[in-house]
């Protein structure tokens, strides 16, 4: 028995369908974070938090991903056999098997606000409802059990303003569970009563045999791992990590697996693997050099799968002493900022100071290293001229397009922190620690125009070339919104948050509005609300929102404008909204976990990018102009065409190269996708599989390093 816990991902109820034109491209081909993964005889599957299954024929060296009929974000898996596996959702709890075709809803909720979930057996389950009341300031929280597998609940007990902080359980068998919160309680009578322990903040509890827990148990400056030898009575230490978070998976009494990652998010996230073959009386620690934070580790003898964030999934075929990448992934890194140039031209600036090329709308990347650890903006104020801005003072310059780059002096060894051009020609830079630099003659030349003396500046937008507006820190004081409409040579406040405001956003709306967001705490009752402000040049407040109906108190990582009124933003859940009426109204698009920085660059083409190197687009270039190309016969071969549900596809390649091979209907919406890495030079063959789709038209592009084909197809 396997269980996943995600305990980070804060989770909202609303309903989730994949819209059209949204889709993962390279490096991250299906980039939500991976809550279940498991290797069996003939296949590899996993479950993304969105509802995306991948399943592997090969293993994992090629995946096909479909959406499972689910309507929520999926927060954890407990997989009893294969033709057993429960997910938990937020306010559902679905039954399913290994072929994840079907999902059956055993218990739902509409009126709680969060709902915690477990399962010993294919019969024996329990759910925790969590009400709050916005009157009282309470939370109740309803415990119920079933024994016939979810058709009768049981009500065990109601409990008011239980202070739970990790809101995670996990029941041994039908009589013994946790249930982590300040203190962690303990049950010996299946939830009928509730005893605390003297333990707290654990990350992952899991059972062997018959009396023996292991658990990982993490704190500010080191984790430990203990063990119990008479179901959780009692507890010994029996190791420690330092300042990571563990999570646990167990081979037998004597051998145990933990990977373990940064706990301080500090990127790149580096993950790490730990070997005991002695019931961890000692370890073999190593690293595994996987740039992730794992979610879900599976031990099946020798064979291991590691899986988490951004679509990440590594598996082992020798208990851990070498990994495979089975991820497809083209790069790792989280994505510190993003400049789209035309509808196939993006460029990236990446955490460990690589920049990120794609002259084919993000299915290949060239890069260039600037043997920096940090680049932190990049900008192009034309298709041929680029600027990235970084540590030390650094900035790199291109006028060939992002082919060459060159080192530039400003004069300054300071951390450059963004770049912003309003104009071809007029352009600024900010520092972190507070000073603004202006170029008027598109970068050729730099020139200090203003220094804040006890400022940190963490966030610049200029909607005009006089006109800007910077998020700043004073020292020992709390953030301001400050504006110029001199080109920076002057500024003055335009707004001022407490000390309960996080999570504050700026953004451009046209040459004389921005709009911010922001995160607000009330102490008095501990209610929270994010808020919109849209603001004019001269300070005026045109609009103030509470949000909190919306997003339901979810806070905004960030939000970008393309007009005055169209506009998106993602929260931190990973859920994206669209506004077409200037932040007064909402509607929910898509979901993109881990994705965090926007680029607007029209109504057709839009990017979103983040940690772990994900990239996440929405191209109606790519569904209204699909078309066949006009390419030889000898280079792409469909037969039979038509066909009546299998065909091949036949190509020549001139070099070693990547393939992906893509599927999509009269209207644009892909279909299917499949990824073949590193194939070979010459003619390739490939078997698709259309049995399941309905008569009519379709087109399949084949993508590789060197071209982009597409063809017509029939289905009979």
């Amino acid at each position: 028995m396997k269980i996943f816990i995600l305990s980070s991902l804060i989770l909202l109820f609303s309903t989730y369908i994949p819209a059209q034109n949204w889709k993962w491209v390279n490096p991250s081909k299906n980039g939500n974070d991976i809550v279940f993964a498991k290797h069996f005889s003939n296949k590899i599957v996993r479950l993304a938090v969105n509802g995306d299954i991948g399943t592997s024929y090969d293993n994992g060296s090629t995946w096909t991903f479909n959406h499972a009929s689910i309507y929520e974000y999926v927060s954890k898996v407990r997989y009893i056999d294969s033709t057993c596996i429960f997910v938990f959702c937020p306010h559902i709890v679905y039954k399913t098997d290994i072929d994840f075709l079907s999902f059956n809803s055993i218990y739902s909720t509409s009126e709680s606000t969060t709902m915690y979930s477990d399962f010993t057996d294919a019969n024996t389950g329990w759910v925790n409802i969590a009400i709050y009341n916005v009157f009282s300031g309470n939370t109740d929280y309803t415990f119920k059990k079933t024994i016939d597998g979810g058709l009768n609940w049981t009500v065990l007990s109601t409990t008011t303003n239980y202070n739970l902080s990790k809101n995670y359980f996990i029941f041994k068998d039908a009589n013994i569970g946790f249930w982590n919160n300040t203190i962690t309680q303990k049950t010996n009578n299946g939830g009928l009563n509730w005893s605390p322990t003297n333990l707290s903040n654990y990350k992952n509890i899991q059972f062997l045999g018959v009396n023996n827990i292991f658990g990982s148990f993490y704190g500010s400056s080191s984790s430990v791992i203990k063990k119990s030898l008479d179901n959780g009575n009692t507890w010994n230490n029996i190791d420690s990590f330092p300042k990571v978070n563990p999570l646990m998976v167990l081979c037998d009494s004597n051998a145990l697996n933990i990977c373990t990652w940064n706990q301080q998010n500090i990127l790149p996230y580096k993950t790490y693997f730990s070997y005991s073959n002695n019931g961890g009386s000692s370890w073999t620690k190593d690293s595994i050099n996987m740039q992730f934070t794992p979610n879900y580790v599976e031990n099946n003898n020798t064979n291991m799968i590691c899986a988490g964030s951004g679509g990440s999934l590594y598996e082992s075929s020798n208990s851990g002493a070498a990994w495979t990448d089975k991820s497809n992934k083209k790069f790792y890194g989280s994505i510190t900022a993003l400049s789209v140039v035309s509808p196939l031209t993006s460029f990236y600036t990446l955490w460990d100071g690589r920049i990120a090329k794609s002259s084919d709308a993000g299915e290949t990347f060239t890069f260039y290293n600037s043997n920096l650890n940090i680049l932190n903006d990049i900008c192009f104020p034309s298709s041929s001229l680029g600027f990235a801005v970084g540590e030390n003072g650094t900035l790199l310059k291109t006028s060939d397009g992002g082919n060459t780059w060159n080192i530039q002096s400003i004069g300054t060894s300071e951390n450059l922190f963004q770049i912003e051009f309003p104009t071809p020609n007029i352009g600024y830079i900010s520092t972190y620690n507070g000073k603004i630099y202006k170029t008027s003659n598109s970068g050729t030349t730099w020139s200090l125009i203003y220094t804040f003396n006890t400022h940190t500046i963490q966030k610049m937008v200029f909607t005009s070339p006089n006109n800007g507006f910077i998020k700043a820190n004073p020292n020992s004081a709390y953030d301001l919104i400050i504006k110029t409409t001199d080109g920076g040579l002057t500024w003055n406040n335009l707004m001022s948050f407490s000390m309960y405001s996080s999570n504050i956003n700026i953004s451009k709306g046209d040459s004389n509005t921005i709009y911010v967001s922001s995160y607000y705490f009330y102490p008095g009752d501990g209610t929270t609300s994010v808020d919109i402000f849209k603001y004019d040049i001269d300070g005026n407040l045109l609009y103030e929102g509470d949000t909190a109906n919306i997003f339901k108190t979810i806070p905004i990582m960030s939000h970008a404008f393309l007009s005055d009124t169209l506009g998106y933003l993602v929260l931190s859940n990973g859920e994206i909204y669209k506004s077409i009426d200037g932040a007064l109204t909402w509607n929910l698009e898509t979901y993109a976990n881990q994705v965090k920085h926007l680029f607007l660059y029209d109504t057709s083409v839009m990017y979103f990018a983040g940690n772990v190197g994900n990239i996440y687009k929405y191209d109606s270039y790519n569904v209204s102009n699909v078309e066949e190309n006009n390419i030889s016969k000898s280079d792409f071969i469909i037969s039979p065409n038509p066909t009546n549900g299998y065909c091949k596809i036949n190509c020549y390649l001139s070099n070693q190269s990547d393939v992906s091979i893509i599927v999509y209907d009269i209207n644009g919406k892909e279909i299917s996708n499949h990824q073949y890495p590193k194939q070979p030079s010459g003619n390739i063959s490939y078997n698709l599989d259309m049995m399941k789709q309905s008569p009519g038209l379709y087109f399949i592009k084949l993508i590789n390093n060197s071209q982009i084909i597409t063809k017509k197809i029939i289905k009979l």
